[in-house]
């Protein structure tokens, strides 16, 4: 069963982080942009992107508004604003960490192993559309990047409350999303 929005923004507002689980903070931060973009109408997915311990990046999904943009995954935004922001920085990445409040698709996934990103978590598996279960099989992570350097993909360390609310941020709008997409074919 579902929960509401007015639920969810409740939930978010309470939820106060463990100190025991080292990425509830960030997994947090990563749920209240998933509810912007659940606000503006798009996927409810938040990311950010943390170096030494403080976010250096945030975002979360614009596929649907303010118009229609494939590529708007809220990892691919935050991991193009650092692009952005440290233009002609190789190295940009060295060191971060992704959070997402969902596990990466596939398509964010070889783009976080192609930005250098150092892990991933995500509060919330995707069993539909995640790609954690694969990443070690893609041919960018086998054939260009050595095991110690290729980014890991898991579940965050953090709270179980935290975990459900990210899964439940899917559940007020995950449906209609998914049948304006299987319109386009």
């Amino acid at each position: 069963m579902g929960s509401s929005i007015n639920d969810l923004e409740k939930r978010i507002a309470a939820f106060i982080p463990d100190p025991k689980q080292e990425h509830d903070p960030f997994i947090l931060a990563c749920a209240k942009e998933a509810f912007a973009a659940l606000r503006e109408g798009n996927f409810p997915v938040g990311s950010v992107l943390v170096r030494d311990g403080q976010v250096i990046e945030s975002g979360h999904n614009r596929v649907f508004t303010p118009y229609f943009r494939s590529d708007l995954h809220a990892e691919m935004s935050v991991i193009t604003a650092a692009e952005d922001r440290l233009r002609g920085d190789p190295t940009v990445h060295s060191g971060s960490v992704l959070y997402s409040s969902l596990e990466p698709c596939l398509m964010c996934a070889l783009r976080l192993l192609n930005s250098g990103v150092g892990a991933v978590f995500y509060g919330a598996p995707d069993p539909k559309g995640g790609s954690a279960a694969v990443v070690d099989q893609l041919p960018v992570a086998r054939e260009h990047m050595g095991q110690e350097a290729r980014a890991r993909f898991a579940p965050a360390s953090c709270s179980d409350e935290l975990k459900k609310l990210c899964a439940d941020l899917l559940s007020p709008v995950a449906d209609k999303l998914c049948a304006l997409l299987e319109q386009r074919n």
